[in-house]
């Protein structure tokens, strides 16, 4: 709420950007420590040799654009339903329901469409779908109806996604790594859902969020949900990029 209503004389630039980089230069260089460290130790706390398996690194990075997203939009809808719309808290929070209801319905049945299809065409087909949603957001800026109808489509270009790319980053490693590869991957979630706060409020700030007026909060809009269109199409082609495979291998190496 303090970012949809800041305080007088303090905009959202100055909320998001001046704590980003207050946090991000001294983690820079101890952040280059951390992996030099991890790479000369012989029991490391996270094997940085995971990630030269590209369907592991390939998925994590598109994971990351995914959650990037996922939370962006979270974040931005009450946004331009508050600002925009003008619109209450309550019917802000109605309306992104459609997006994790979609998603949850979903995400199981993609899951089992992977052991017929492989994970890249259903990662890279619900990335498409997202991206679609969102440049049609974009454009449109729709009502109640339309803004319910969309989100629930990017719930399902979600659900498509997330399921089978978890299942071939899981499926890229030996089972003795497979602790390991959870843990990169719970944590690759965990930086896609602060990179999405903070970028898409930074977005929506920098494009004249922050100017007051629904004319203003409607052409932020637009841009966040574009560049948010640009990380899903991203992610996508990173999708693509993963080698092929099959689920004959008993590791599941071949999840794709």
């Amino acid at each position: 709420m303090s970012l949809i209503h800041p305080p007088a004389g303090c905009g959202l630039t100055q909320q998001v950007t001046y704590p980003a980089v207050a946090i991000a230069v001294p983690a820079t260089p101890s952040s280059l420590r951390v992996i030099r460290h991890e790479r000369a130790d012989s029991d490391p706390m996270m094997d940085l040799s995971l990630f030269a398996e590209r369907r592991f690194s390939f998925g994590i990075l598109s994971g990351v654009g995914s959650y990037l997203v996922m939370f962006g939009v979270l974040l931005l809808i009450p946004f331009y339903v508050e600002r925009g719309l003008g619109g209450g808290v309550a019917r802000s929070g109605l309306e992104l329901m459609a997006l994790p209801l979609m998603f949850g319905l979903v995400a199981p049945l993609a899951g089992k469409l992977t052991d017929h299809f492989g994970a890249r065409p259903l990662t890279v087909s619900g990335m498409s779908v997202v991206s679609l949603g969102l440049v049609v957001l974009a454009h449109f800026r729709p009502g109640t109806a339309g803004m319910v109808g969309l989100l629930a489509l990017l719930g399902v270009g979600l659900g498509l996604f997330t399921s089978p790319n978890n299942a071939a980053i899981m499926g890229s490693v030996p089972p003795r790594q497979a602790g390991m590869a959870s843990g990169i991957l719970n944590m690759s979630r965990g930086m896609g859902t602060a990179l999405g706060l903070a970028v898409t409020g930074l977005i929506f700030s920098v494009s004249g969020g922050d100017a007051g007026g629904m004319a203003a909060a409607d052409h932020a809009f637009s841009v966040t949900a574009l560049a948010l269109a640009g990380v899903a199409v991203a992610a996508g082609v990173v999708a693509a990029m993963r080698p092929n495979g099959h689920l004959s291998d008993a590791r599941l190496a071949g999840v794709e």
